[in-house]
């Protein structure tokens, strides 16, 4: 769900942005106000951390909070700003690691629990996070990615259990005559 959440909070930034007028870009400061914090610093740390996003919306992500960092309204929250910012980047940066450590079982079967879950929802939400799936805005590598994306517009596999019955009927009891007819049965 943090995976969802994410990608759901950047669209939503960047459907506000592309709604809104674009202000002219102020030059960079050698550190943000009150911090020591330089503005090369968070774009290193944008380019580090979201590598799952084009150039383009790396620089937007920049160009939003550079601007929210620089306002001198934010003055008294810049620092925790920052904090919080650098600690979801490294949270980001940190389940890209471990995602890109899966074997591809482990890879198929997080794409097929995505399926039930999309399938799971509302139609308005699996609309959503389905057109974040295909904008590649979820922070994941980029084969999962694309496995998130094949299973879009699918039906959920059917669960098998270890002897390859499907789970849903391996659950069923037959009664005695149901087995009975079903052995006559050619």
């Amino acid at each position: 769900m943090f995976l969802v959440g994410f990608a759901r909070n950047l669209a939503e930034s960047s459907m506000a942005r592309s709604a809104g007028t674009r202000e002219p870009v102020a030059p960079r400061p050698a550190t943000y106000p009150g911090t020591s914090v330089q503005p090369a610093h968070v774009q290193r740390l944008i380019d580090d951390c979201f590598t799952h996003l084009s150039e383009r919306q790396r620089a937007e992500i920049f160009e939003t909070l550079n601007a929210e960092l620089l306002k001198p309204a934010n003055g008294l929250v810049r620092g925790e700003m920052i904090q919080y910012f650098a600690q979801t980047a490294l949270q980001v940066r940190a389940l890209q690691l471990r995602l890109n450590q899966l074997s591809a079982p482990e890879k198929d079967a997080m794409a097929a629990d995505l399926g039930r879950t999309l399938a799971g929802l509302p139609a308005e939400d699996r609309r959503q996070v389905e057109t974040i799936i295909r904008k590649r805005l979820l922070p994941v590598p980029s084969d999962i990615g694309e496995r998130f994306a094949a299973r879009i517009g699918q039906e959920p596999a059917e669960e098998l259990d270890e002897t390859g019955v499907p789970a849903a009927l391996a659950r069923v009891t037959l009664s005695p005559a149901d087995k009975s007819a079903a052995q006559s049965s050619p």
